[in-house]
């Protein structure tokens, strides 16, 4: 399972970062809780993973999802 989570960590930040620029977003939140996931990534992938998770969870309230 920890292998699973560091495989999928890099991908949900990068994916909140892509959706973050494709709908334009501009809450500071979502912005600290990416940089907050990009510096956690090596060290703690799992606290990354869900930081992103929570990234994109603001970024798709902010759309009314």
């Amino acid at each position: 399972m920890a292998q699973r989570v560091k495989a999928q960590a890099p991908k949900a930040v990068e994916r909140a970062e892509k959706e973050l620029a494709y709908y334009r977003g501009q809450d500071p939140l979502v912005r600290s809780l990416i940089a907050e996931a990009k510096a956690r990534l090596d060290k703690e992938p799992g606290r990354a993973f869900l930081l992103a998770q929570a990234a994109l969870a603001l970024i798709s309230a902010e759309r009314g999802f």
